[in-house]
């Protein structure tokens, strides 16, 4: 078995437990073991950067620092999660004279970090050619009939040292699964972030633009992978529920897979 250091991040241990729980199920049967990073702090999100830039750097670099102490690999499963230790790990290694401050701000709290380690997505993780293979071998439950959309958001499809390198990670594990794919225009448009809760008139009537394109080419399920992006799914559906109904069930990619895969 693969093993992973695994950071769940703050969502994945509150509002997302059912990601958490789904991830953590099916990459066991396909043979990763996620290692929970103890004494993981939360990672600072989007929104530090603009308060303390300093801080913004140090907090996920503290995570990364915990990491090679073990010596894995690191998985995440949140898209901004993996945004925010990526940027640590550029402004790192890219700018020495920002290094130099978070070694500093590190060495007060007792840490190192070197600048090596490797962090993925789930996705990243699940979607590699064997880890497929033996998906499509495992299931025993095919979601055949089953009209799946997918959608990754802004924070997994941006390019560079950032986001997923440009992919059909979901796409694929849809397909392995059984499902029938219903292609959106809209799959790496923002679903808002936090502006959804600020400013909601104008963040939700973009957001249901997404749901309403699903809906109208036939889907069943809306496939994401990110707590945010289902988390303002949800609220523009709720939002949009009370004038139509939305026969759109939203879930997590990793449930449609443990579904497929027999977990109960």
């Amino acid at each position: 078995m693969i093993r992973y250091a695994y950071y769940p991040g703050c969502a994945l241990q509150t509002v997302a437990r059912d990601y958490d729980t789904s991830l953590r199920a099916v990459s066991r049967l396909l043979g990763f073991e996620l290692v929970v990073l103890e004494g993981w702090n939360c990672c600072g999100a989007m929104s530090l950067p603009t308060a303390n830039y300093l801080l913004s750097l140090a907090l996920p670099a503290r995570n990364l620092a915990l990491v090679e102490e073990i010596g894995l690999p690191l998985v995440v499963a949140c898209g901004t999660c993996l945004n925010t230790l990526r940027r640590s790990r550029h402004a790192c290694n890219q700018r020495p004279e920002w290094r130099s401050r978070v070694q500093a701000a590190l060495h007060r709290a007792g840490r190192t970090y070197r600048g090596e380690v490797e962090i993925g997505h789930a996705l990243e993780v699940l979607a590699g050619p064997l880890a497929l293979a033996k998906l499509r071998r495992q299931v025993r439950h095919p979601l055949k009939g089953l009209r799946v959309a997918v959608y990754y958001g802004c924070q997994l499809s941006g390019p560079g040292v950032q986001g997923l390198t440009p992919s059909s990670y979901l796409e694929e594990l849809m397909t392995g699964s059984g499902a029938e794919l219903v292609n959106i225009s809209q799959k790496a448009r923002c679903c808002g972030n936090n502006l959804v809760s600020t400013r909601p008139d104008e963040a939700l009537p973009l957001v249901q633009e997404i749901l309403n394109e699903a809906m109208t080419k036939g889907a069943q399920y809306l496939a994401v992978a990110c707590p945010m992006c289902r988390h303002n799914l949800l609220a523009a559906q709720k939002c949009t529920a009370g004038c139509t109904p939305i026969p759109l069930r939203i879930a997590y990619f990793s449930e449609l897979l443990a579904e497929a895969l027999g977990v109960t």
